[in-house]
């Protein structure tokens, strides 16, 4: 069931448009990671959803009413919809407990004990203030407030970007699966890249105001629809190919091609993990080492193949760091369509 529907949602802020036409749909029960480049409207998209701002055009329906639209907005405090910011933004003048207790009914401490226990913090901290907790507590205590007022619907404004990786990391599958457990649906807004394929049940990209694609996390990272997706959404190998019978000769040697292709040139994806450099033999395509980088885990290794400059990331215990090397190619291509 959806419950969440933006149909043609514009937004103007004097000459410059930072929603286009956006369209999105979110299921009940679902994670939705907004992904897009600095200025492509994702906390805008935000902003419209929680009702800090009303649309200049379109329809946004909640829960199957209308809350923002050409005859209708629903003020931000009437909408089941929670927040968590990308600071936290918890009241400095009140402790752990009456921040989370803020957006409650009736503030008893073992419903607040229950709430900070949910989000896997120690019940004894209600009575610190937010200046004594940590960058990762505060984000923690952010969420239980967040999820005191039992919303239908979390909205979480890039809010893991201030913590360290590790942290980081930890925090999102927390979150991840809090909201799932509580069944609360959520939108992530970020620009992390591989947070948002980690986190999200859907994942939806922006561009100029627009929703260029949504689907799942591994079709849009698999089969983007633009050579722009497939850059943005992680390391890209674009190469010429010929398509014969179904299978693509290229560079880098034959692939096969993930759907009806018609014979003739065209430019396939191969994301990195798809590209093998093995012990060389003769016979194989070819690749003359450039460069290799060691870096831990993985060596960044820069290669030539039929005049064609590449880099790959190879685990290390694996790289070739010199001389040639075979290529060997494997999974499916992605025909991007032209």
């Amino acid at each position: 069931m959806t419950l969440l529907s933006l149909t043609g949602i514009s937004k103007r802020y004097g000459a410059v448009t930072a929603l286009d036409r956006a369209t999105l749909e979110i299921k009940a029960g679902t994670l939705t990671a907004i992904v897009g480049a600095s200025g492509s409207g994702k906390t805008t998209l935000l902003r419209l959803i929680a009702g800090f701002e009303a649309p200049d055009a379109g329809r946004i329906a909640f829960a199957g009413a209308e809350i923002a639209g050409p005859s209708a907005f629903v003020p931000a405090h009437r909408r089941a919809i929670g927040l968590v910011a990308q600071e936290g933004a918890l009241f400095p003048h009140l402790s752990v407990g009456g921040n989370v207790g803020f957006g409650m009914d009736h503030r008893s401490p073992d419903a607040v004990d229950a709430l900070l226990d949910a989000v896997e913090l120690d019940p004894a901290i209600r009575s610190r203030m937010p200046h004594e907790l940590s960058g990762g507590q505060q984000q923690r205590v952010a969420l239980a407030r967040a999820l005191a007022r039992r919303p239908k619907l979390m909205l979480l404004d890039e809010p893991f970007s201030a913590l360290d990786a590790g942290l980081r990391a930890n925090m999102r599958q927390m979150v991840k699966r809090r909201l799932t457990e509580e069944g609360v649906t959520g939108i992530l807004v970020t620009h992390d890249q591989q947070e948002a394929l980690s986190f999200a049940d859907q994942l939806a990209v922006l561009e100029e105001g627009r929703v260029v694609q949504a689907g799942s996390p591994r079709e849009l990272y698999l089969q983007p629809r633009t050579e722009m997706l497939a850059k943005f959404l992680g390391d890209a190998l674009i190469i010429e190919g010929i398509v014969q019978s179904g299978e693509t000769d290229t560079p880098l040697g034959r692939v096969r091609v993930g759907r009806a292709t018609a014979d003739g040139q065209v430019r396939v994806l191969l994301r990195p993990e798809q590209v093998r450099l093995v012990s060389w033999s003769e016979g194989t395509p070819t690749a003359e080492i450039v460069s290799a980088s060691f870096e831990g885990p993985v060596t960044v290794v820069t290669f030539r193949a039929a005049g064609v400059q590449f880099t790959l990331k190879v685990p290390s215990a694996d790289a070739p760091v010199q001389g040639r090397a075979s290529i060997v190619l494997v999974g499916t291509g992605h025909v991007i369509p032209q």
